[in-house]
């Protein structure tokens, strides 16, 4: 024989529902914005620094380029920089523009044949490596590839201590 729902279960079933449909509604978004870096594509893609014979060995170089950048929707091109090292036939180091100390950008003494930050005093050989300063790791670098006379620059690296 069934029982009749008394008031107080009723009132229970009813509350413990609203309470299960809530968490339901408000528990897929919260899901959905854990899981969704791993589920999303990389947005990595090689990008065009110049023509490869634009670049003389021995000598850094600052060098342009242009990437997509998306931002939830809107998608626009930004520029960036980097230092381009030619070292001989179809071998590169393109250098991140940014010191590894505090991310501030730094230059190329013709001079001094290093890389100098002017905030900090870091200074870094033509490889990239710490001559003095703060800066703990030497210089980070993208991958590089030529393809015919074209250079182009992919993901950036992390400079090894």
């Amino acid at each position: 024989m069934k029982r009749a729902l008394d008031r107080r279960s009723f009132l229970k079933r009813m509350i413990n529902s609203m309470i299960g449909g809530a968490t339901a509604i408000l528990g897929v978004p919260v899901i959905g914005y854990i899981v969704s870096p791993v589920l999303r594509r990389s947005g990595f893609a090689w990008a065009e620094v110049g023509s490869a014979g634009d670049f003389r060995a021995g000598s850094p170089k600052r060098a342009t380029y242009r990437v997509l950048s998306q931002d939830s929707w809107s998608k626009r091109f930004v520029e960036r920089s980097a230092w381009v090292v030619a070292r001989g036939e179809d071998n590169y180091t393109v250098f991140s523009p940014i010191c590894t100390h505090l991310g501030c950008a730094y230059n190329w003494s013709e001079e001094r044949s290093r890389f100098e930050c002017p905030c900090h005093n870091s200074v870094f050989d033509i490889e990239g490596r710490v001559l003095s300063g703060p800066a703990p790791r030497p210089l980070d670098t993208y991958e590089v590839k030529v393809e015919g006379e074209r250079l182009f620059v992919g993901a950036l690296l992390r400079g090894e201590a």
